[in-house]
């Protein structure tokens, strides 16, 4: 169960106990609190990971109380090997925006009804460094650690004053109006294939990561939140030039299939766990550019492909 229901569920709670609001369902009640704390961490990795790219998610949201769930993100990538043949190592830093939207729609008594709308915006970096180990020719192994820090901030607005004011002794600054800071440290491992046939070129990797989050410097009433995250993607590239160039440098057109699974028990607090994406883009030297759809289990959306070292 996403952590906007468990959010929702609890505003219904404390305005049952003054008299304005419908029970929660039972299976709503089952839930506490915790799982909101676990949407803030998988939102801190989500935000962080490099391997997401620059995207906007629409989570499908079959409850008619709550409007779809909007993420969008936005990533400044750079990377940088160093080394010749054999092994190598490198450098990896990310910096990264995410905005979560979602309106709740609460019908209180009948003839009132109120209007939450709800936001969270982070504000990252992250720094990585790792090595490249060759299996043979065309496939190596890469693995890297790093660390990050992120700042999240939460806002809700209402519709109706006294709502708002009924609510404020207990939840403001609690579950909303709240802002902090977290870190975040990462491990990944990446199985990688790179290989051309005549004119043709396939790139294919499996990547493995893993991620701890922890609050600190949070605003007065909030609680904080620790807890684990990680993805697992798969990722296929065939690429082929094209007849135009631009300068003396061929134009490649790239078709990209790829695929992730995010890991940990709180996986889908974000109202989805994975998610496949398709596309295209056309590529310069090793500077690559291109748009690619999402889709998955309730989730659905565009991605952004840049990559400055093909």
């Amino acid at each position: 169960m996403s952590s906007i229901v468990v959010m929702r569920c609890t505003i219904l709670t404390i305005l049952a106990a003054a008299g304005l609001s419908l029970p929660c369902l039972a299976q709503e009640q089952q839930v506490n609190t915790r799982s909101v704390e676990s949407a803030y961490a998988q939102l801190v990795s989500f935000e962080a990971q490099p391997e997401i790219a620059a995207a906007n998610f629409t989570v499908d949201n079959d409850d008619p109380e709550l409007s779809d769930l909007d993420i969008s993100t936005a990533k400044l990538p750079y990377y940088r090997e160093f080394g010749d043949e054999g092994r190598r190592w490198f450098i990896q830093a990310t910096a990264s925006y995410v905005n979560m939207e979602e309106t709740i729609h609460l019908q209180l008594t009948p003839g009132l009804n109120e209007r939450l709308d709800a936001s969270w915006v982070g504000y990252g970096a992250l720094v990585e460094g790792g090595m490249i180990f060759p299996l043979t020719e065309n496939i190596d192994i890469a693995t890297s650690v790093g660390a990050g820090v992120s700042r999240l901030e939460s806002e809700m607005d209402f519709t109706t004053p006294a709502i708002e004011d009924a609510l404020a002794p207990i939840l403001d600054g609690v579950l909303y109006n709240w802002d902090t800071l977290a870190s975040i440290v990462r491990a990944s491992m990446a199985l990688r294939y790179d290989k051309e046939f005549s004119s043709w070129r396939v790139k294919s990797s499996a990547h493995l990561s893993g991620s701890y989050v922890d609050s600190f410097e949070e605003s007065d009433r909030f609680g904080g939140f620790t807890d684990k995250a990680g993805n697992l993607g798969l990722q296929l590239d065939v690429s082929h030039p094209t007849d135009v160039e631009i300068g003396d440098y061929p134009v490649f057109l790239i078709g990209h299939l790829g695929y992730t699974h995010l890991l940990g028990a709180n996986r889908s607090e974000l109202g989805f766990d994975s998610f496949g994406e398709a596309g295209v883009s056309f590529g310069v030297q090793k500077f690559t550019l291109g748009l690619l759809g999402i889709l998955g289990s309730d989730v659905s959306g565009w991605s952004l492909q840049f990559n400055y070292d093909y």
